[in-house]
């Protein structure tokens, strides 16, 4: 089973998804997610996932838009795996869409 909701007013993006899945074992994870335009070519997004018997994650991103189709996202995520240290990552993305 996977169930997606998306709502939107003004600025804000709030999206949230879950999955119960029997596959490999009974496992349920699920997503958070919201955005907020700054202006037409600047917006921000937090993200919150816990995947069962994996961990849980969370991400900061930052996309600016260059051009019509050229993006420059740069993000932090933070995973806090089930079994092991938390692991914190950062990249700077150049999105080229067509």
């Amino acid at each position: 089973i996977n169930a997606y909701v998306t709502y939107e007013t003004g600025a804000w993006l709030f999206a949230g998804e879950i999955v119960d899945s029997d596959i490999g074992g009974d496992a349920t994870d699920y997503l958070i997610m919201a955005n907020y335009t700054l202006n037409d070519s600047d917006s921000v997004t937090v993200r919150y996932s816990d995947e069962e018997g994996v961990g849980t994650g969370v991400t900061v991103a930052y996309l600016t838009a260059l051009a019509d189709n050229l993006a420059l996202v740069a993000e932090v995520s933070k995973a806090s795996p089930d079994v092991g240290d938390d692991i914190t990552q950062t990249a700077v993305e150049l999105l080229f869409t067509f």
